[in-house]
């Protein structure tokens, strides 16, 4: 049975690659590994990709290039590795592209970043904006925001009217188990608290 491929490439294309004069795809230029990440972000947010760091090289404290895969790709597992019985949701998704950091020019301009023209951009699994919103990743909330909630949380507003709030808010979407975390962790900060 085949399976059905999800797409990207032209909304990948539209944030990463430019054609030159004589129609060769060329990389977009980025001057910060900030403005990749708002990009990626930016991508993201457009197609409900949701985007991992599948390996990285670090020189002299800023990386030479990251490797981005598809969260729905999953992991190797090491050998001899322990092995904790939890459901996946890999899809073994093969969609992935790598963010590289060049120097402008012949003899070594300013340092920009590319992301390189290999990529594939076909996912195995759907794209829907539910899942998207509903992901951990684009659940969890920020320090500020956790700490703009506390209040509700510490004095057990129901938990239909803090995720009403944090909707209205912040604009994510966090479940009744998120809520009973933030009460655990908000209810042992206070223990320690009181026992210093």
């Amino acid at each position: 049975m085949q399976s059905q491929v999800y797409d990207v490439t032209a909304a990948f294309e539209q944030h990463f690659i430019t054609v030159d004069d004589n129609g060769a795809k060329r990389s977009r230029m980025f001057t910060t590994w900030e403005n990749v990440e708002a990009e990626i972000h930016a991508f993201s947010v457009e197609t409900y990709t949701i985007w991992s760091v599948r390996d990285s090289k670090i020189v002299k404290g800023t990386y030479e290039w990251r490797r981005y895969q598809c969260r729905f790709a999953g992991f190797t597992i090491r050998p001899r590795a322990p092995v904790r019985a939890s459901s996946t949701c890999s899809t073994n998704c093969g969609a992935q592209f790598t963010v590289a950091r060049r120097r402008r020019g012949i003899r070594g301009g300013e340092p920009v970043f590319i992301v390189r023209v290999k990529y594939n951009m076909q996912h195995n699994h759907p794209l829907s904006g539910l899942d998207y919103a509903l992901d951990p990743t684009q659940r969890r909330l920020s320090e500020d925001e956790e700490r703009e909630i506390s209040y509700l949380i510490g004095n057990y507003v129901a938990p239909h009217v803090v995720t009403s709030y944090v909707v209205k808010h912040f604009g994510k979407v966090i479940t009744s188990q998120d809520i009973a975390n933030m009460r655990f962790r908000l209810r042992r900060k206070l223990e320690n608290r009181a026992l210093m």
